[in-house]
């Protein structure tokens, strides 16, 4: 990916845990789980490929350990959403034929996530609602239908051009 890419996944990284915290933790649906920061690591998933996905999901990981509220483990957001990532990017070549594509990727990234979510209260010894942990991996689902097309659509209006054919 190139460095215009990079600033453009840091940047939607950053404005979906804004969101993510500021407003959908403090809403009424935070039961329900959205989580925005897992949506744009599908989306990029879906574009770049399993590996792309895999340092997206791992910076989005570190950006959720270091950012308020930073609960458990450092550095295990940044596993679990590494792991999210490339599994979303399983789905890359599926996307280009498929509408749904986005939302099997988002569920399956939801369900690698909670499971990740899951060890880290084990290891904390913490209570976790596991109900609302399963109730995101439909809420991915749903969410991935209007957030991944949207977040795509940036990428390539922020994105760079490609290069043109130079003719004589």
């Amino acid at each position: 990916m190139s460095a215009g890419r990079w600033l453009t996944v840091t940047v939607l990284l950053l404005l979906a845990r804004v969101v993510d915290v500021a407003l959908l933790a403090r809403s009424p649906v935070a039961e329900l789980g959205p989580d925005l920061v897992l949506l744009v690591v599908v989306a990029f998933a879906l574009a770049e490929g399993s590996l792309a996905g895999a340092a997206v999901g791992v910076l989005a990981g570190l950006l959720a350990d270091l950012t308020p509220p930073a609960t458990g483990l450092l550095g295990l957001s940044a596993l679990g959403y590494g792991l999210a990532g490339a599994v979303a990017g399983r789905w890359q070549r599926r996307a280009r034929y498929s509408r749904l594509a986005p939302v099997t990727a988002a569920a399956a990234a939801a369900a690698v996530l909670c499971g990740v979510r899951l060890l880290d209260s084990a290891l904390r010894n913490g209570e976790t609602s596991v109900t609302s942990l399963a109730a995101s991996v439909p809420t991915a689902a749903v969410l991935a239908l209007l957030v991944v097309p949207a977040v795509l659509a940036v990428d390539r209006r922020v994105g760079p051009e490609p290069p043109e054919v130079l003719r004589w």
